[in-house]
């Protein structure tokens, strides 16, 4: 059994059958509660990995993930979900790659030759990730508790690099709390708005629909993004038979670049070698929230998804341990706060 997304019944019955003991399904939510005490002494006390183990870019990405609320519990929305703001910090070394080699590597890979197979496979990984969540906090004291840490671990030495998909908030706080980093478009969001857009003109999984995706990729990421505006300005105008539908389809791609397009200058980035892809923080968003957050049925109050998550990031940084003997620390301190006289 993997206890790690376990729910508090499943929780509870791997419990009762390992000691042999049951206990209510409540204890094992106030554990959690109590458990999760800890949690702000632990990041203030958390170690900084040694500069050796360090890449050379401080990297930093944030995106949402909707858990799902009881009623009244979100009454600023749709009262079904409210989003947790996941954030990742990690180091990672350059790796320069052509344009061609990733718009192959993202449309056709059986076009890569093995040179370039085994070159975008020799690269740098993520090291060091640090997560956090929060469905509590606001974005704005998630990404204050977000600059605490990348101020730290880049000690004004290191480039600082935000890669963000295109929600206005991220990009909005960003600029505020990093003022002199470079700011990147997630290419894979670039990418599914081109898909949307090309099978307005091309059936979908043909070659004629292949082709074309490279071709504008390739351009994107030689830094010819207005080429591609253009393009599909040109294609929509000609097209006169397109539905109300396909015409949106279209015009959100072009709305999403130019209003993004400072923030793809790829044919830059890859020149220097900078991440141009929100992975790290994508994987993050399954993995701390939706594994256990969105498990069927499942509805939460603010006041027991917060600690939920706070303890799936402690265990995700590989601290567990570390934080359950600073909790075992701590709470002897709170019972035995008097030591005997020798």
């Amino acid at each position: 059994m993997v206890i790690k997304n376990a729910t508090y019944e499943e929780a509870r019955l791997f419990f009762k059958d390992l000691f042999g003991h049951g206990f209510s399904k409540r204890t094992v939510e106030d554990i959690v509660l109590k458990s999760v005490g800890t949690y702000e002494n632990y990041k203030v006390t958390k170690t900084l990995p040694e500069k050796d183990s360090e890449g050379e870019f401080c990297v930093l990405q944030g995106d949402g993930k909707g858990v799902p609320v009881l009623p009244g519990e979100n009454p600023n929305s749709n009262g079904k979900t409210k989003e947790a703001l996941v954030g990742v910090v990690y180091t990672v070394n350059p790796h320069i790659r052509s344009a061609e080699e990733v718009a192959y590597s993202m449309t056709n890979p059986e076009l890569l030759t093995e040179d370039q197979r085994d070159h975008l496979r020799d690269k740098d990984r993520a090291r060091n990730i640090n997560y956090q969540a929060s469905v509590e906090k606001s974005k704005e004291e998630v990404f204050e508790s977000l600059r605490t840490e990348v101020d730290q671990r880049s000690n004004g030495s290191k480039m600082i690099i935000c890669l963000f998909d295109g929600a206005h908030v991220l990009w909005r706080l960003g600029h505020k709390h990093f003022l002199n980093a470079v700011f990147i478009l997630d290419i894979i969001h670039v990418l599914d708005y081109l898909w949307d857009a090309i099978h307005v003109f091309e059936k979908k999984d043909t070659k004629k629909a292949n082709q074309l995706a490279m071709t504008y990729l390739k351009m994107i990421l030689e830094g010819k993004v207005g080429y591609v505006i253009g393009a599909l300005r040109q294609r929509l105008t000609k097209n006169e038979k397109l539905n109300k539908e396909e015409k949106k389809l279209v015009r959100k791609a072009i709305t999403y670049y130019e209003n993004h397009r400072q923030y793809m200058r790829y044919d830059n980035y890859l020149a220097k070698g900078y991440p141009i892809g929100t992975g790290v923080v994508e994987s993050a968003c399954g993995h701390l929230v939706k594994d256990r957050m969105q498990k069927s049925g499942a509805r939460w109050k603010i006041v027991g998804a917060e600690p939920v998550l706070k303890l799936r990031s402690v265990y995700a940084n590989g601290d567990w341990k570390t934080y359950q003997q600073l909790r075992i620390t701590e709470e002897h301190k709170r019972l035995y706060p008097y030591k005997l006289a020798a």
